[in-house]
C-alpha cells in the first residue's frame, strides 16, 4: 500500500508542477501581447554594463596575453601561466588570482 501512495503522491506533484508551468507561460504570453516589459533590468540597462566591463576586462589583460602569445602558447597553458603567475583572471563573472 505505501508503493502505490508514493506512487499518487509523485503523480500528484508532477501534475501540479505542469499546471504551474503552463500558467506561467501563458502569463507571460498575456504580459507579452500586451506590451509589457518584464525584469527590472532589460537590454537596454544591463547590456552596456556589461559590454564596458568586459571592456575594461579585456584591456587590463591583453599586455600579458600579447606576451604569451609572442612566446608561442597555445590558449591552454597561457591559461595556466596566468594561474602560475598570479595573474587576474576571471571564471563566470568572479575575479580571481593565481
Amino acid at each position: 500500500m505505501g508503493k502505490f501512495m508514493l506512487m499518487q503522491m509523485a503523480f500528484t506533484a508532477e501534475l501540479e508542477a505542469d499546471m504551474l508551468s503552463e500558467c506561467t507561460k501563458a502569463a507571460l504570453a498575456a504580459a507579452n501581447s500586451r506590451g509589457v516589459e518584464l525584469g527590472r533590468h532589460g537590454a537596454e540597462v544591463l547590456a552596456p554594463k556589461y559590454r564596458e566591463e568586459t571592456r575594461q576586462r579585456a584591456e587590463a589583460v591583453r599586455p600579458n596575453i600579447t606576451e604569451l602569445q609572442d612566446e608561442g602558447l597555445s590558449l591552454a597553458r597561457m591559461a595556466t601561466e596566468f594561474f602560475l603567475r598570479g595573474l587576474p583572471f576571471f571564471r563566470r563573472g568572479v575575479q580571481r588570482s593565481g
